[in-house]
Protein backbone atom coordinates (compact mmCIF):
# COMPACT_ATOMS: atom_id res chain seq x y z
CA UNK A 1 0.00 0.00 0.00
CA UNK A 2 0.74 3.56 -0.74
CA UNK A 3 2.65 5.33 2.14
CA UNK A 4 2.21 8.86 0.22
CA UNK A 5 -0.37 10.37 2.58
CA UNK A 6 1.71 10.21 5.27
CA UNK A 7 4.24 12.58 6.65
CA UNK A 8 6.74 10.43 8.45
CA UNK A 9 7.13 8.91 4.22
CA UNK A 10 7.60 12.01 2.97
CA UNK A 11 10.26 13.10 5.92
CA UNK A 12 12.14 10.30 5.17
CA UNK A 13 12.22 10.82 1.50
CA UNK A 14 13.19 14.22 1.47
CA UNK A 15 15.95 13.27 4.10
CA UNK A 16 17.33 10.98 1.62
CA UNK A 17 17.47 12.49 -1.73
CA UNK A 18 17.92 16.08 -1.72
CA UNK A 19 18.00 17.06 -5.27
CA UNK A 20 14.61 18.70 -6.50
CA UNK A 21 12.45 16.29 -8.09
CA UNK A 22 8.95 17.28 -10.20
CA UNK A 23 6.41 13.99 -9.94
CA UNK A 24 4.67 14.96 -12.71
CA UNK A 25 6.42 16.95 -14.78
CA UNK A 26 8.67 20.32 -15.56
CA UNK A 27 7.17 23.62 -16.38
CA UNK A 28 8.74 22.98 -19.79
CA UNK A 29 6.34 20.10 -20.39
CA UNK A 30 3.62 22.00 -19.01
CA UNK A 31 4.24 25.56 -20.44
CA UNK A 32 1.54 25.19 -23.24
CA UNK A 33 -1.22 24.26 -20.84
CA UNK A 34 -0.23 27.17 -18.32
CA UNK A 35 0.15 30.12 -20.75
CA UNK A 36 -3.02 29.18 -22.41
CA UNK A 37 -4.97 28.61 -19.15
CA UNK A 38 -3.39 30.97 -16.83
CA UNK A 39 -2.31 34.75 -16.90
CA UNK A 40 0.43 35.86 -14.86
CA UNK A 41 -1.41 37.91 -12.51
CA UNK A 42 -3.64 35.18 -11.61
CA UNK A 43 -2.69 33.46 -8.15
CA UNK A 44 -1.21 30.23 -8.51
CA UNK A 45 -1.88 27.54 -5.72
CA UNK A 46 0.63 24.32 -5.88
CA UNK A 47 -0.19 21.71 -3.48
CA UNK A 48 2.05 18.83 -2.97
CA UNK A 49 4.87 21.46 -4.03
CA UNK A 50 7.87 19.04 -2.71
CA UNK A 51 10.82 20.04 -3.90
CA UNK A 52 10.08 20.62 -7.17
CA UNK A 53 11.44 23.59 -9.25
CA UNK A 54 7.79 23.93 -11.23
CA UNK A 55 7.05 27.10 -9.16
CA UNK A 56 10.83 28.67 -9.42
CA UNK A 57 10.68 28.49 -13.02
CA UNK A 58 7.13 29.51 -13.60
CA UNK A 59 8.34 32.57 -11.76
CA UNK A 60 11.39 32.81 -13.73
CA UNK A 61 8.67 33.52 -16.53
CA UNK A 62 6.92 36.07 -14.58
CA UNK A 63 4.22 34.12 -12.41
CA UNK A 64 4.55 35.81 -9.39
CA UNK A 65 1.76 35.21 -7.27
CA UNK A 66 2.36 31.53 -6.14
CA UNK A 67 1.85 29.82 -3.07
CA UNK A 68 3.10 26.44 -2.20
CA UNK A 69 1.84 24.03 -0.26
CA UNK A 70 2.70 20.71 1.29
CA UNK A 71 1.84 17.97 3.88
CA UNK A 72 5.78 17.61 4.66
CA UNK A 73 7.06 20.54 7.01
CA UNK A 74 10.48 19.93 6.54
CA UNK A 75 10.62 20.37 3.10
CA UNK A 76 8.28 22.99 3.44
CA UNK A 77 11.01 24.76 5.78
CA UNK A 78 13.85 23.92 3.36
CA UNK A 79 12.55 25.35 0.36
CA UNK A 80 11.27 29.02 2.44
Amino acid sequence: MSQYGKVEYWDERYARDIEPFDWYQRYSGLKDIITTNIDKDHKVLNVGAGNSRLSEEMAEEGYNDITNVDICGSIVKAMS
